[in-house]
Formats: structure tokens, C-alpha cells, sequence
């Protein structure tokens, strides 16, 4: 395949006996050539989260590392339930108190409070949200950009 400037040349040249045949190819357009999207199969944005299922690989350490909080809570909560299923435990001599409904309820916070963090960051990183940081930014900038005085010009 040769590509000049808007023509593309395809070698060997496909025969008639090849009905119904098809060409696909894989293209970059210039404006994206420098976009971190574009250049990496790693999701290291919401924005450029794929909607289909992701990899655990795939996955930036910050999202790593909260599955592996929300990993934690589960596992507490499962821990909780087998407690408070044996919640007395008769030893020689005495009885072990397990504290199966206060690991439980501990458990619960905490996913709630990881589930609030990630609904409350998923809004922060909407497109609706970065456009409106950007217009701040913008009128900001504008702000200082007017402070400066301008030149005069003297023709």
C-alpha cells in the first residue's frame, strides 16, 4: 500500500475474481497524532474508558488501588457474616466473642464511602464539568491579561 497525499494505492491490484472483497486499514488523523488517547491502549482517564469490559491490566493504579479497597470491604463483610454465624465460641473455661456485626457495619461504611468517592470523581471528570473548569480558566486568564497594560501604538 502507498499513500499519496489523498490517493491510496493498493499492490498487488486486486483481481476480477474477487467479488464482494474488502479492505480495511487503520488511520490516524494529524490533529490526533499527539493526543495520549490516541498513543496508549492503557486507560489512564474516564475519558478515554472504553465502554466495553476492561481488563484488570489495563486499569491505571489509581483504579487499582481502589478495587483493592473495595476488595477489602467485601472481604470484611463476608468475614463479619461467618463471625456473626458463630458468634460464641465455647473454650475451656470460658466463652470467645466473635464480633461479627460490628466488622459487618464497618464493612458497610466503607463501601458506601468508596462508592460516594467514586460516583463524586466520575462527576468531577464529566465532559460537562472539564468544560466548565476550562471556562473558569479562560475567564480567569482573561482577568490577568487585562490587568497588563497594553501597548500604544504610535504610526
Amino acid at each position: 500500500m502507498h499513500v499519496d497525499g489523498e490517493r491510496i494505492r493498493l499492490y498487488p491490484i486486486p483481481t476480477t475474481g474477487d467479488t464482494g472483497a474488502k479492505v480495511y486499514f487503520d488511520y490516524t488523523l494529524d490533529s490526533e497524532v499527539r493526543s495520549p488517547i490516541a498513543a496508549s491502549n492503557v486507560v489512564s482517564d474516564l475519558s478515554n474508558a472504553p465502554f466495553s469490559r476492561l481488563t484488570y491490566q489495563t486499569i491505571n493504579s489509581s483504579g487499582k488501588q481502589w478495587i483493592a479497597r473495595y476488595t477489602l470491604a467485601l472481604a470484611k463483610e463476608m468475614l463479619g457474616a461467618v463471625r456473626a454465624k458463630f458468634s460464641s465460641i465455647p473454650i475451656p473455661g470460658a466463652d470467645v466473642t466473635l464480633d461479627g456485626s460490628d466488622l459487618r457495619n464497618e464493612a458497610s461504611a466503607e463501601k458506601e464511602t468508596l462508592m460516594t468517592q467514586l460516583t463524586e470523581m466520575l462527576e468531577s471528570t464529566s465532559r460537562r464539568a472539564l468544560m466548565e473548569a476550562r471556562k473558569e480558566e479562560s475567564e480567569y486568564l482573561e482577568e490577568t491579561l487585562n490587568r497588563v497594560p497594553r501597548p500604544i501604538f504610535i504610526g
